[in-house]
C-alpha cells in the first residue's frame, strides 16, 4: 500500500510560513504534493488556521447514535484495535476507528500514559472531516485510500501542532473505502513505528468481512504456499454461478482489476476455468496442501477457505441452492504438459550457451548474477538451473516477485515475523523469503522495482548475511546464495537516485543479458522443439511453410513465454489435421505477417518491456475492437474468430 509521509519538519515550517503568507511560490519542493494539496482544501473550505475545533463537545445520544449506526463495523474493528493497544510498546499512543465520513466511532487508549488531552480529541464522535478541521492523517487517508502520516506543523490548524498521526483506510468486500484506522500521539512519539500492523489490521479486518459474505465460495491465493491463511494472503469472493463478490486490496494487486467493476468479474475472466472446474480442482486438494492457479500472468497456490460463523448462519433453503461439487479434480490436458525446463528456453542459440557457461563458472564461485532481459526471456529458468548446479544445489530455491509483493507487506514477505508482532499474524510467526532460502539460493526478480526504503534493508541484511524478523530480537544467520532479475537498467536507476548504488555495487558481480526471442538464431529449432514437446503423447504435427513463415515474421513481445503458450493452442488446434496452418495461428500473428510493421521499435533490440508490453498490449486491443466490429458487437464470435476464450478477450480489454 503506497504511503504519503514526509521527512524534514524545519521544510514543512518554511512551506507553512509561505503559505499562509499567500505567497505564490512554488511550495513542491518543501512539501510533499498530496499535504499541499490538503493545505489546498483545507483553506477553499474556508478554515483558518487559529480556528479552535478539536475539542467541541459531543451528546451521549450522538455518540449512541453512532455506535449503533456502525455496529457491524465494530464487530470486525473493536477487536483489532484492542490488539493493536496490546502489543503497541508505545503506551502514549492513542488507536481510533473513523467511518467513512471521518467521525471517531471507537477509541482505544491507555487512560493512565496517553494523556487527558489526547483522548479528548480521540472521542467517539467527533469528526475529523478536512472540511472541519483540514489536514490531518485520517481525512488524507480517506480522501486519496492510502496510508497516510501527518506530522506537527503538518497538520492545518495551530492547535493540533502537538500531535503526530498515522491512519490507514480500511476497504470493504467491494474494494471501497468505509474508514480508517488512526494512531494519535504526541510529537514525542512517532506513530509511524505501528504503521505496518495497522495496514496488517486493516486488511484483516477486510479479510474477516470477505470470508463472512452469505453463501460466497471464498478462496485463499499467493505465490508461496506458506503464506496461505496469513493476512498477506489474496482473497477472491464468488457466488456458487462464480460471479465476484469481493476481494481483498492485495487480490486487487494481484490479479490487476481494471476498468470492470466487481458484478462484471467472474471465476472465467480471472481463471479461465468455470466455478464447477475450480470447485473441483480445489476441494481435490485438503489442507495443508495447496492447488495451482494461474491468473493475470502469475502462478499462485491456491486452498478454499472455511466457511465462517457469520457465513453458516444462512438458511437451509439458502444453502439448498449452493451446487453440488464432485470430488475429483479435473484430469490435467496433455497441452497443459508443456515443459518449462532450461531446454524449452535455451536450444541451440550460440551466444546464449555461451553467456549460460559463463554463469555457471562464476555462480559456482559464489560470485552474485543480475540477470536482465524483457519478460518472457526465462530469467527464472536460467536462475533455477544455476542454482541445480551450483554450490547450493541440495537447499531449497525460493523465486520472489519484488514487483509483485503488496506494498507494506514487503518487509513482512522477505524477512518474516514472530509471533505476535502484529495482529491476525499466524500462531508462531512465519518465515520470510530469506530464511525459506537458507542454505540455498534466493531468487529477488523484479529487483529494480523494490521501494527505495527497503532497498537499505536489503543491504544490511545481504552485508550482515543475517536478518532479524519483525517484532524479533534474535539475528537469524544466512548461508544462501543470491540470483537478481530486473526487465530495467539498474545502473540508470541508481543515476536518477531510484536505486541505492550501494546496493547495485553489492549485487552486481556479473551482469548476463538473456537476448529477446526476435534477435535469437534459434527460433525455428525452438519451435520444432515446443511443438514436439506439445505432441509428446499424441500423433506429430507438421509445420506448413506459410504457416512457419508467419511464426518466423512475427516479433513475440512476450518472448519464450509467449510462445510456448501459442504453441499450446495451436498444437490442440490443429490435433486433428496433422499439419500446422495458417488458420490455426492466433489472429494478430496472422494480421502481422500479412502487413509489416512499420514501427521499427517493435522490432529493435530495445530490453524496455514496458514500452514492448504496451505497444504490444494497444496492436492486441485494436485487433479485438476490430474483431468485436466484425462481428456486430457479438463478444463470443469475435473471442471465437480471433482464437482466444472469451474470458481472455475481457481482460486484454480491460487491460
Amino acid at each position: 500500500m503506497p504511503i504519503h509521509r514526509t521527512d524534514g519538519l524545519h521544510s514543512v515550517d518554511a512551506a507553512r510560513r509561505l503559505f499562509f503568507n499567500h505567497a505564490t511560490s512554488d511550495l513542491s519542493g518543501l512539501l510533499p504534493s498530496p499535504l499541499l494539496k490538503s493545505w489546498e482544501r483545507s483553506r477553499h473550505f474556508g478554515l483558518s488556521a487559529n480556528d479552535a475545533i478539536l475539542f467541541d463537545t459531543v451528546s451521549r445520544t450522538d455518540q449512541r447514535f453512532l455506535q449503533e449506526k456502525h455496529a457491524d463495523l465494530l464487530t470486525y474493528v473493536v477487536p483489532e484495535l484492542k490488539r493493536l493497544r496490546q502489543v503497541c510498546a508505545d503506551p502514549g499512543l492513542v488507536f481510533a476507528c473513523l467511518d467513512a465520513n471521518a467521525t471517531v466511532i471507537h477509541a482505544v487508549s491507555d487512560p493512565l500514559r496517553a494523556g487527558r488531552r489526547l483522548s479528548d480529541i480521540l472521542r467517539t464522535g467527533l469528526s475529523l472531516d478536512e472540511r472541519l478541521v483540514g489536514t490531518t492523517a485520517p481525512g488524507c487517508a480517506l480522501h486519496d485510500g492510502i496510508a497516510t502520516i501527518v506530522r506537527a506543523s503538518e497538520h492545518f490548524l495551530d492547535e493540533a501542532r502537538n500531535f503526530a498521526c498515522a491512519a490507514v483506510p480500511i476497504f470493504g468486500p467491494n474494494g471501497r473505502s468505509i474508514g480508517c484506522i488512526d494512531a494519535t500521539s504526541t510529537v514525542s512519539s512517532d506513530p509511524a513505528s505501528v504503521l505496518e500492523p495497522m495496514m496488517l489490521a486493516a486488511n484483516a479486518i477486510q479479510n474477516r468481512m470477505i470470508c463472512d459474505l452469505p453463501e460466497a465460495i471464498v478462496i485463499g491465493l499467493h505465490p508461496h504456499p506458506a503464506m496461505l491463511d496469513t493476512p498477506m494472503q489474496a482473497l477472491i469472493a464468488l457466488t456458487p454461478d462464480g460471479h465476484v463478490v469481493g476481494a481483498n486490496q492485495i487480490a486487487r494487486q494481484y490479479l490487476r482489476f481494471g476498468q470492470l467493476g466487481d458484478d462484471e468479474l467472474t471465476c472465467e475472466i480471472l481463471f479461465e476455468k468455470t466455478i464447477s472446474q475450480l470447485m473441483r480442482q480445489l476441494q481435490a486438494s485438503s489442507p495443508p496442501d495447496s492447488s495451482t492457479l494461474i491468473a493475470a500472468g502469475f502462478r499462485f497456490q491456491a486452498r478454499l477457505q472455511p466457511i465462517s460463523g457469520a457465513a453458516q448462519r444462512t438458511t437451509a433453503r439458502e444453502r439448498a441452492h449452493l451446487p453440488a461439487f464432485a470430488s475429483h479434480a479435473d484430469r490435467p490436458g496433455r497441452a497443459s504438459s508443456l515443459n518449462t525446463d532450461l531446454d524449452t528456453y535455451c536450444f541451440q542459440d550460440p551466444s546464449l550457451n555461451r553467456t549460460l557457461n559463463q554463469a555457471h563458472l562464476v555462480f559456482s564461485r559464489d560470485i552474485p548474477i543480475i540477470l536482465n532481459g524483457e519478460t518472457g526471456t526465462g530469467k527464472e529458468v536460467v536462475a533455477r538451473a544455476l542454482h541445480q548446479r551450483g554450490p547450493r544445489r541440495n537447499g531449497p530455491f525460493i523465486a520472489v516477485n519484488c514487483a509483485a509483493l503488496p506494498a507494506g507487506l514487503i518487509e513482512s514477505e522477505l524477512f518474516g515475523y514472530e509471533d505476535g508482532a502484529f495482529t491476525g499474524g499466524r500462531r508462531g510467526g512465519a518465515p520470510g523469503k530469506f530464511e525459506q532460502a537458507n542454505n540455498g539460493t534466493l531468487l529477488l526478480d523484479e529487483i529494480g522495482d523494490m521501494p527505495l526504503d527497503m532497498q537499505g534493508r536489503l543491504l544490511r541484511a545481504l552485508q550482515e548475511r543475517a536478518i532479524v524478523r519483525i517484532g524479533g530480537t534474535r539475528s537469524i544467520p544466512l548461508d544462501l546464495s543470491v540470483i537478481c532479475a530486473t526487465h530495467r537498467d539498474l545502473s540508470t536507476l541508481a543515476a536518477q537516485g531510484r536505486f541505492r548504488p550501494d546496493l547495485l555495487f553489492r549485487l552486481q558481480g556479473l551482469q548476463l543479458t538473456l537476448p529477446p526471442l526476435r534477435e535469437r538464431a534459434d527460433l525455428g529449432r525452438l519451435m520444432d522443439h515446443l511443438v514436439a514437446t506439445a505432441c509428446r503423447d499424441s500423433h506429430p504435427l507438421q509445420w506448413h511453410p506459410h504457416a512457419r513463415k508467419a511464426m518466423l515474421a512475427y516479433h513475440w513481445p512476450g518472448n519464450v513465454r509467449q510462445l510456448a503458450h501459442v504453441i499450446q493452442l495451436i498444437a490442440v488446434l490443429a490435433e486433428h489435421d496433422g499439419e500446422i496452418r495458417r488458420e490455426h495461428l492466433p489472429d494478430d500473428i496472422v494480421a502481422l505477417s500479412d502487413t509489416p510493421l512499420s514501427d521499427p521499435p517493435l522490432r529493435g533490440a530495445t530490453t524496455d518491456v514496458e514500452d514492448t508490453g504496451r505497444s504490444m498490449d494497444a496492436i492486441q486491443r485494436q485487433a479485438i475492437l476490430e474483431a468485436i466490429a466484425r462481428h456486430h458487437g457479438n463478444r463470443a464470435a469475435a473471442a471465437r474468430s480471433l482464437g482466444i476464450s472469451r474470458a481472455t478477450l475481457y481482460r486484454k480489454l480491460s487491460a
